[in-house]
């Protein structure tokens, strides 16, 4: 190759550089244009300080058509009205809810939506029922409640501030039909009702499976609670003195459920004698030696759902 065409070629190298350097100078040029001119950031919008929702209380339940639902009763305790919100749970209290349900009662596109009609006024409280046929165990629900922008129903301004997140508690009250709830966290009150119990001799307050209990000594100790209503159910924690494991055990409609599982329980230390029910006695002579805690009376046969829900709500924190 002679000097002259390689000369050629270098030059015509350098201007294959330089006509490449300028068109992309000139298309990022003509992108800066367009998106200062035509390009619209979407400011974020949020809902506005003093919009809440509160959940004061829930309950699950499995209906008669074995439907299995959760019911949250809701307050707007905070200063504006509120469109709806977007409810999702979960079965780990350590995570975040993923699950999104269907609402009970309304039309929805999709999952986890829960309208207000109309909005939900500062004050107003409303119950929301929800069906959970898919979740095994509940542990914690989120709720995040959202305002309507304009009046389009689908174009909504999800609350980051007021978004709740709340566990569900060991609760006996989150079974429908409860007559009677007695803790034994240092007395014997009833937290339902007024079927205070009666001690009998001396038993002793330890620490149980819930805070405080009873230890009966298998001699003479016992509490007598009247209750007069219906007592188709009676759900208590039990743990005995030659034992380290609490068993839960749940009589309900003539079926006898221990730990969540239908089977027949080794012992039963809570005994029922017309509107009598003793506990730390096995039968009318027999008595118990060991603890008992979180005893609770139903007017209604719990569903095996229910007793798992009942016995899962105490293992949250077990």
């Amino acid at each position: 190759m002679n000097l002259k065409t390689k000369n050629k070629s270098g030059v015509s190298e350098m201007l294959s550089y330089i006509l490449l350097i300028f068109i992309t100078i000139s298309l990022a040029s003509g992108v800066y244009i367009w998106l200062k001119n035509y390009a619209v950031v979407s400011e974020k919008i949020d809902c506005k300080d003093g919009t809440s929702l509160s959940i004061e209380k829930y309950t699950i339940q499995q209906k008669a058509d074995e439907n299995k639902t959760i019911t949250l009763f809701i307050k707007n305790n905070g200063l504006f009205n509120v469109s709806g919100f977007l409810l999702s749970v979960g079965n780990d209290s350590k995570r975040v809810p993923m699950q999104l349900v269907w609402p009970v009662g309304q039309i929805q596109i999709y999952p986890g939506y829960y309208d207000f009609v109309p909005e939900l006024a500062p004050g107003q409280k409303i119950n929301a029922e929800f069906y959970i046929n898919e979740v095994d165990k509940i542990e914690t629900i989120q709720m995040q409640p959202y305002i309507l922008k304009g009046d389009k129903t689908d174009d909504k301004i999800f609350c980051d501030g007021a978004l709740i997140k709340q566990e569900i508690l060991v609760n006996p009250s989150l079974i429908p039909g409860l007559v009677s709830w007695w803790k034994l966290d240092g007395n014997v009150l009833d937290s339902k009702r007024d079927n205070n119990g009666l001690i009998e001799e001396n038993p002793s307050y330890v620490f149980a499976r819930l805070n405080q209990g009873l230890n009966f000594d298998g001699i003479d100790d016992a509490v007598n609670f009247t209750v007069s209503e219906d007592k188709t159910t009676i759900s208590f924690w039990y743990k005995n003195s030659t034992e380290s494991n609490w068993n839960h055990i749940v009589k309900s409609g003539g079926e006898d459920y221990v730990n969540g599982e239908n089977e027949n329980p080794v012992q039963s230390p809570v005994y029922v004698s017309g509107n009598y029910i003793y506990i730390g006695k096995i039968n009318a002579l027999e008595f118990f030696n060991g603890t008992i805690d979180e005893i609770a009376v139903y007017n209604k046969t719990l569903t095996e759902w229910e007793v798992l829900q009942l016995y899962n709500s105490y293992n949250i924190t077990g």
